[in-house]
């Protein structure tokens, strides 16, 4: 009666674990969405592509919060994979492919960010947060 009550156990947390981790491919969704549309109104209204220092601390927020999703998606797969088998690498797989946000991350050695351009010490601090050069 232990054995069955371990798997039972093993069972519950699996569900809330994949609960999670869909909670958190959706939270992405929303973020990368919000990025997405700044990023577009952006091109329309200056006809370019925006640099890292056009983005404003809110996107930069949004990509922060991005990269934290990943690294806990990925920790929640890992998880599930060891705990149930490889039928749930294809959740995170699936997602990872369908969301890239590389192209959406402000390069940590951008040029930008090397010259150091004129910035407050409260955006210092701020981007020091992000493992910057500043």
């Amino acid at each position: 009666m232990v054995h069955g009550s371990a798997k039972e156990q093993q069972h519950i947390i699996g569900v809330f674990t994949k609960q999670e981790l869909k909670k958190c491919q959706a939270m992405k969704r929303q973020y990368l969405q919000q990025i997405q549309a700044w990023q577009s109104q952006f091109e329309k209204k200056y006809q370019r592509k925006p640099k890292p220092v056009d983005r404003p601390g809110g996107i930069v927020r949004l990509q922060g919060r991005c990269q934290a999703l990943n690294e806990r998606m990925q920790e929640l797969n890992d998880r599930l994979t060891v705990a149930h088998g490889s039928i749930y690498e294809m959740i995170s797989d699936k997602e990872a492919r369908t969301s890239d946000t590389s192209s959406h991350i402000i390069p940590a050695q951008s040029d930008s960010f090397e010259s150091g351009g004129k910035r407050s010490p409260a955006q210092k601090a701020f981007l020091n947060r992000f493992g910057s050069s500043q």
